[in-house]
């Protein structure tokens, strides 16, 4: 490869060209940050005698991994001991390891995760309790209703299928208008993801899940108090 004196222009030779021959080509990496966008550019790598700074410069740091099969951890001492045998004044620092690393570079986006993580139980809770308080009402609205079904012999099961169909006609809506948002969002819901995609099946399950739960828990309570109402009562009201 060459590195032409022209940024703007790949072709062009000059004497001021410098000729490097590529000894590997690795596989892509995140340079900035694990959850940087994937659309990022290139970097070249040189051994460390062939690109040092004058002796003039500021010094700098070199920042290196060790890889081992076991606990990395006792493997800092040692290391420390290998460095000042080869040179005292040299200082090693800031010595993690790669999960400690990863936890460190994800400190920015876990905040904002955790603040979605409790709007998100709260919009859940006001969920809840609004297809309740919509059920609850619409059995009181209809008592003389339900009393005249109960006493024309509809038993108690039909009536909490009546009640809870129509919760379940609301939470099928709920879920349509949810995944429709899902799908609208998913591009923005990428850039604050890390190790896992917004279209995630087993997630995007378990959300379901506890959503129909939720929702189903809230639909019951008001068919439950459905099926307890007194047709004479209910006829004389």
């Amino acid at each position: 490869m060459y590195l032409p004196s022209d940024p703007n222009s790949l072709t062009a030779i000059t004497p001021e060209t410098v000729f490097m021959d590529v000894v590997g080509v690795i596989r892509e990496i995140k340079l900035l940050s694990l959850t940087q966008d994937e659309q990022q550019g290139g970097a070249c790598f040189f051994p460390v005698a062939q690109n040092m700074p004058p002796p003039q410069a500021p010094a700098i740091a070199f920042n290196y991994a060790v890889r081992t099969t076991g606990d990395p951890r006792p493997l800092g001492q040692s290391i420390r001991q290998v460095v000042n045998g080869l040179d005292r004044e040299l200082a090693v620092s800031d010595t993690l390891v790669m999960t400690e690393r990863v936890d460190r570079s994800l400190t920015d986006r876990r905040l904002p995760m955790v603040l979605a993580v409790g709007f998100g139980t709260v919009g859940l809770f006001l969920s809840a309790v609004g297809i309740y308080g919509v059920l609850a009402y619409v059995v009181a609205q209809r008592r003389r209703e339900i009393g005249v079904r109960m006493a024309l012999g509809s038993s108690r099961w039909s009536i909490f299928d009546l009640i809870m169909r129509e919760g379940l006609v609301l939470l099928a809506v709920g879920f349509a208008v949810g995944a429709l948002g899902a799908f609208a969002l998913r591009r923005t819901l990428e850039s604050q993801l890390y190790g896992i995609a917004p279209t995630d099946p087993i997630v995007i399950a378990l959300i379901a899940s506890i959503l129909a739960v939720v929702a189903i828990v809230a639909c019951a309570l008001p068919a439950q108090r459905a099926t307890m109402v007194d047709p004479v009562v209910a006829l004389s009201e």
